[in-house]
């Protein structure tokens, strides 16, 4: 969609004004990528900020918006958008829209970034991302020599001035770490309300949104992992790994409950786990919604399956022979509940 016609959408849905054929069509072009969702969020944001005090700049006149554009090197263009009839008495609105896009370019990142200042919530500007889809898995090379392998529906942030000072960088989702070793550099891993500090070593870290905890799982080395500015911390070697809930309490993984990343084989492995968390990793690989009776979410699962070899269907059929609990599926949606 272009960005002029995306405009005109969200100012007419702000002013309560969209009809509802171009209302359907803005839900389906936000559906289609999650990127869409955040570019969405921040326009509507700035035009809903920036209105009250827009509408308060003498635009009226062309010739005073010429100067303005002017100074500022804009070529300012007047076309009707297809499909999008523009209206002669919301043109004080639209030179408003105009101006907000100008105050976005000199503003920059801070402007779309207020509440959300960087990776660790402290400032640190991002400066590019890498990202996979459901279904989806790849491995990325960092600029300091460090592989991730991101797991599916995943999304690392790194930190601008990543490699200067220190390594930092922000995952949502699961990633498995190779970090090269630095001893100057830490590398240091945001996920939630959960720091994870390094210097070298291979570990798992899953912090997907609707997850309960972030859990680290160690395969080499020493990890560092807390709640940053509390208490809440420690250090886990080899074959140790710990969990951090939403209300920052941390206790360590049970070594019967750990899998060891084994996703990366194209696996799903889950020994002894709670059944409102393997239906996150079920989701981001088969495009599943699940919906779990709370009764029964704390029920513990112990099955692997092979992605590439059983589908959705399989899947749910295996779940029911192995779970004696009642479980509905419409070839998208999963609800699980007591019998």
């Amino acid at each position: 969609m272009k960005e002029e016609k995306l405009y005109a959408l969200i100012d007419q849905e702000l002013q309560g004004i969209l009809p509802q054929g171009d209302q359907a069509t803005l839900e389906q072009w936000l559906g289609q990528d999650r990127t869409h969702r955040t570019q969405y969020e921040e326009i509507k944001t700035i035009m809903a900020v920036t209105s009250d005090s827009l509408n308060t700049i003498p635009t009226d006149s062309a010739d005073q918006w010429a100067q303005l554009s002017a100074s500022l090197e804009l070529a300012v263009e007047e076309e009707e958008m297809p499909g999008i009839p523009m209206r002669t008495t919301s043109t004080k609105r639209w030179w408003g829209i105009a101006a907000a896009v100008v105050l976005l370019a000199i503003v920059g990142f801070w402007a779309i970034n207020q509440g959300n200042t960087g990776p660790d919530g402290k400032g640190n500007a991002i400066a590019s991302v890498v990202e996979t889809q459901r279904g989806e898995v790849q491995v990325f090379e960092l600029p300091d020599g460090s592989r991730v392998h991101l797991n599916a529906d995943s999304r690392l942030s790194l930190a601008e001035g990543f490699n200067d000072k220190d390594r930092r960088v922000m995952l949502e989702g699961e990633g498995y770490f190779d970090i090269a070793h630095n001893p100057e550099k830490p590398f240091v891993i945001t996920s939630g309300n959960a720091t994870t500090r390094v210097l070298g070593t291979e570990f798992n870290l899953c912090a997907y949104a609707n997850q309960k905890a972030v859990v680290l799982e160690v395969t080499e080395g020493k990890v560092e992992f807390g709640v940053e500015g509390t208490e809440v911390k420690g250090v886990f070697e080899k074959g140790s790994g710990a969990m951090i809930d939403g209300e920052g309490k941390m206790w360590p993984m049970e070594k019967e409950m750990m899998s060891a990343a084994e996703w990366r084989t194209g696996k799903l492995v889950f020994r002894q786990t709670p059944l409102r968390d393997a239906v996150v990793r079920m989701e981001k690989h088969y495009d599943l919604e699940f919906s779990v009776d709370p009764e029964v979410e704390d029920i513990s699962l112990v099955a692997t399956y092979d992605v590439k070899a059983i589908d959705a269907e399989s899947l749910i059929d295996n779940l029911r022979t192995t779970l004696d609990l009642d479980i509905q599926f419409d070839g998208h949606r999963v609800s699980i509940a007591k019998k």
